[in-house]
């Protein structure tokens, strides 16, 4: 609840120092502060077991859509620059209308929502091509180090691929995809397996044991199988 306050109180930092407009939103957006909604809604979902106790799903999710859109529009009539194709009329990079302060929180909830819609559509049929999907093989091993991957995309585009490997056109953004992309994946795989795992292990040891902490619906159909 706090966060969106969090965001506006780092913008009038940051414009005190005189930042450009663009500089103040990346500086706000890249600000860890900035995003604790983010881990709080998406802790919230196993935490209080939500998928059990919102019924309709869909919903949420569909009034959710309604203001991630309409948010947008307004946006985007009271703003003068930006298309509203290309982001919606979210304006990234500026901050005239607060966009740094609620556009997150929007999308936030927008997202979890998202989940909390296909983890009930997957316990709800077991056995179907949704729940199916969701604990294949590869999205399970890609969920493992999904982290990471978020953490390190970034870097290796800008500091690896875009410095030693500086795209001409779309074409070859389209051929080097695949090879970033499988960076990605090997970089975080090596950060889950020789860090973070190691960190996993005090959770498992000291949290374990401790009431309160549902499992998922997908965990729990897992454990019913032989």
């Amino acid at each position: 609840v706090a966060t969106p306050g969090i965001r506006y109180l780092l913008g009038v930092h940051y414009n005190a120092q005189g930042f450009s407009e663009s500089t103040v939103a990346d500086t706000v957006y890249w600000n860890t502060l900035s995003h604790l909604d983010a881990f709080f809604i998406g802790g919230s979902i196993p935490v209080f077991s939500l998928p059990q106790k919102i019924k309709r799903p869909q919903v949420l999710l569909a009034a959710c859509l309604v203001i991630v859109f309409v948010a947008g529009a307004i946006n985007f009539l009271n703003n003068s620059q930006g298309s509203y194709i290309s982001d919606l009329g979210y304006a990234h990079g500026q901050t005239s209308n607060y966009e740094h302060v609620w556009q997150y929180t929007v999308l936030n909830l927008a997202y979890a929502s998202f989940i909390l819609l296909i983890l009930n559509y997957a316990s709800a049929r077991e056995r179907h091509f949704t729940t199916r999907l969701l604990e294949s093989r590869w999205l399970v091993a890609i969920g493992k180090v999904s982290y990471g991957m978020y953490l390190f995309h970034w870097a290796i585009l800008v500091y690896i691929f875009n410095r030693f490997l500086p795209p001409a056109n779309m074409g070859h953004r389209i051929l080097l995809f695949v090879p970033y992309l499988a960076t990605v994946y090997g970089v975080a795989w090596c950060s889950f397996h020789f860090y973070e795992a190691w960190f996993l292990k005090w959770k498992d040891g000291f949290f374990a044991t401790r009431k309160g902490i549902a499992a998922t619906p997908t965990s729990l159909a897992m454990k019913k199988r032989p």
